[in-house]
């Protein structure tokens, strides 16, 4: 590995990890809470990382690292036979991933602000940590993942259930807020939208 992808890996590293929380037990017995990893004596290592909502408690010590440094969100869309591929391609390697779901012209502003291009619409859209990946093709997000430590063939633990799907943007509770149903445009469903079955302007 030459120096510029060290660089760039302890760059991810240092960007992942501060999005975690550990929790576990030291050599005295006390239980510590800390954004820092804890040192290899630690006992009873619980990780979450905040930014996904993945807790990495129960994982397997590689699969864990991973999972805390280089976090994989999905942005998927309906009516997405890529997304639906990509999906499968996370489940069957064992990845935990958190799904953010584009439906709405709240979810594709911050579709577009993940993305960097606030031109780009395309789905599926993944990061991995703070790389990121336009469209699937197996061998580019096998390569992330590879690149990242993923395992390559799943570890996840027999009735490991991802996270469910979320909506890329999060949604207020009108009754808290009253103003939010009368500020946000009603959308229709993704399937009576005219011209297929994704908003206007989206790619798949």
């Amino acid at each position: 590995m030459n120096r510029k992808c060290l660089v760039l890996v302890f760059l991810l590293a240092a960007a992942g990890a501060a999005q975690a929380q550990y929790k576990y037990v030291g050599p005295n017995g006390e239980v510590t809470y800390s954004d820092i990893p804890p040192p290899p004596s630690a006992r009873d290592v619980q990780v979450k990382n905040f930014a996904t909502g993945i807790a990495t408690a129960g994982l397997p010590y590689d699969l864990g690292q991973a999972v805390s440094n280089f976090p994989v969100t999905l942005y998927t869309g309906e009516g997405c036979s890529l997304c639906d591929q990509a999906r499968g391609y996370l489940k069957s390697r064992g990845v935990p991933y958190a799904e953010k779901t584009v439906t709405s012209p709240e979810d594709l502003a911050v579709l577009k602000k993940a993305s960097g291009d606030p031109k780009s619409s395309n789905l599926p859209f993944l990061t991995v940590g703070s790389q990121k990946l336009n469209g699937f093709t197996e061998g580019s997000l096998g390569s992330l993942l590879d690149d990242a430590g993923y395992p390559s063939s799943s570890k996840l633990p027999a009735g490991y259930v991802n996270p469910a799907a979320q909506p890329a943007a999060p949604r207020t509770d009108s009754a808290a807020n009253p103003t939010d149903t009368a500020a946000r445009a009603p959308v229709s469903p993704p399937s009576l939208l005219p011209g297929g079955n994704a908003p206007p302007g989206f790619k798949f």
